[in-house]
């Protein structure tokens, strides 16, 4: 691939995207990551169940919180926390280039 085309494929250098700019003052200080518009915050959802796990063999009571966690999307793990900037993160989700996503 020619530098020019990697360019192209970078949300800095998007030209079909003129809020990007805008999005990417918004998000400077945050925890949302500047390259790749993601905030990690969404691994601490993940988080929850490993912990969870870990506390089975002390506290058994544990083991229905695990049986009761379900996976959430990225829009919806935001949706529902108490993270300062989940709005933002939503926002810079749906812009933010497919090669740094996985799907769940």
């Amino acid at each position: 691939m020619s530098s020019a085309a990697q360019l192209a494929c970078e949300p800095s250098t998007a030209p079909d995207n003129p809020g990007l700019a805008d999005l990417r003052t918004r998000i400077a200080g945050t925890n949302i990551n500047k390259k790749t518009l993601l905030a990690t915050d969404y691994l601490n959802h993940f988080n929850e169940l490993v912990m969870a796990l870990d506390l089975i063999p002390d506290m058994p009571d544990c083991l229905q919180d695990a049986r009761e966690w379900l996976p959430k999307s990225y829009e919806e793990h935001f949706a529902d926390s108490q993270f300062s900037d989940a709005t933002l993160a939503i926002e810079a989700d749906a812009i933010a280039p497919s090669k740094y996503k996985v799907a769940v």
